[in-house]
């Protein structure tokens, strides 16, 4: 029971992670990004390349959320840029900048599965049971990066920036806010963030070009279940799907933990549809 809970709690830091940069666009700005999912692919991708030719597993946490970021500024500026408004517009655009990315990386990776070795390497011994310090590596990164997010977002002029531009954009730009550039930077920021947890991810899961496709839709499900624009409740929401995901996962198939973990989450959802944390009417988006 020990070992499946610090399962869950790693697997709910990942999914925290991408469901926090999801939360900024979607809970935030109200952007729809069915991209957001390869970008966690792209930075385990890139993350594999780093590591064969310089060895070293920390440039690649550097370098591989530095350019999926990139990446995202492209893809908000040419892409988003003049359909942020329409959301079935913006449905269709990310769907097709996530069809594109899978199959540019399944051209050039390849479809078959690689492995990036543990980082760490080191294995403590939990009651008889091997457990890898990597995986309390990831859930302790989480935390760290989630408190600083939510101070980045709740302390600093961006943050509050951001924030406004969410709850009434009309009103945050004639109050002098830049509003194209905090939809670029933060959408830039967002893929960035989820590039960073395809980067922890790789040396425990495969990494190959539809790897993305599975934890977008946890991310998306943590993000509606915490509460619209709730980055506590996004987080622990989060937690809660990894852990009960894993426990799932060791007394049935996954594919039936999968449909059942859905299943709980519509009945959540229809008992209540505001979330575990109700977000003020004041600081919705409007």
């Amino acid at each position: 029971m020990l070992i499946q809970l610090l399962n869950g709690l790693f697997w709910g830091s990942l999914i925290a992670l991408i469901a926090l940069g999801l939360c900024m666009i979607y809970g935030q700005l109200g952007i729809i990004n069915l991209a957001h999912g390869e970008c966690y692919m792209l930075g385990a991708v890139i993350a594999f390349y780093v590591i064969s030719i310089t060895g070293s597993f920390w440039l690649s946490l550097i370098i591989a959320p530095a350019l999926v970021t990139i990446l995202g500024l492209l893809i908000e500026r040419f892409v988003l840029r003049k359909i942020e408004r329409d959301i079935s517009a913006t449905l269709i655009a990310t769907y097709a900048v996530s069809l594109c990315l899978q199959y540019i990386v399944l051209y050039f990776f390849g479809g078959a599965p690689q492995r990036i070795a543990d980082p760490i390497g080191i294995i403590f011994n939990l009651g008889g049971t091997g457990y890898p310090a990597y995986r309390i590596f990831i859930i302790i990164m989480a935390c760290i990066l989630f408190a600083g997010f939510t101070y980045f977002l709740n302390y600093t002029r961006y943050g509050l920036w951001v924030k406004g531009a969410g709850q009434d954009p009309y009103l945050a730009k004639v109050s002098g806010v830049p509003i194209k550039s905090i939809y670029l930077i933060t959408f830039g920021l967002s893929s960035g963030f989820a590039a960073l947890a395809g980067v922890l991810a790789a040396p425990i899961t495969a990494v190959e070009f539809r790897m993305g496709t599975d934890i977008i839709v946890l991310a998306f499900m943590a993000v509606i279940i915490g509460g619209f624009g709730s980055l506590q409740g996004t987080f622990i929401a989060s937690v809660i799907i990894g852990i009960i995901e894993c426990e799932l996962t060791s007394i049935m198939e996954a594919a039936y933990a999968k449909v059942l973990l859905l299943l709980l989450t519509c009945l959540f959802i229809f008992f209540r549809p505001e979330g575990l944390f109700v977000v003020p009417k004041s600081a919705r988006r409007l």
